[in-house]
């Protein structure tokens, strides 16, 4: 594991059960690989009646790419700056 889930803690303002990513597996100026088992976790904060709905893969998406620019930024002296703004025409094709 290339950096831990306490680094990643570090780099996003997510704490605690909503730091959702376990560790980042590669990773370069293009792109990142995260791996995570908190949809696994009956505690996970964006559970909804006992079921982690699907659309929430586009939180971890988003702590995804929180990582990225922590890490791609300190290979420039400071932290990318990024911004989700809104999410539009997702279709879901399943409830979880």
């Amino acid at each position: 594991m290339l950096v831990t889930r306490a680094e990643i803690a570090g780099l996003i303002p997510h704490a605690g059960a909503m730091c959702l990513l376990d560790g980042v597996v590669t990773w370069d100026e293009n792109r990142i690989r995260c791996v995570s088992r908190s949809h696994l976790d009956t505690g996970n904060p964006l559970r909804a009646g006992g079921r982690l709905p699907t659309v929430c893969g586009i939180e971890y998406a988003a702590q995804a790419m929180a990582v990225h620019g922590g890490l791609a930024g300190k290979d420039r002296g400071r932290p990318l700056a990024g911004l989700l703004a809104s999410v539009r025409g997702v279709t879901c094709r399943r409830d979880r």
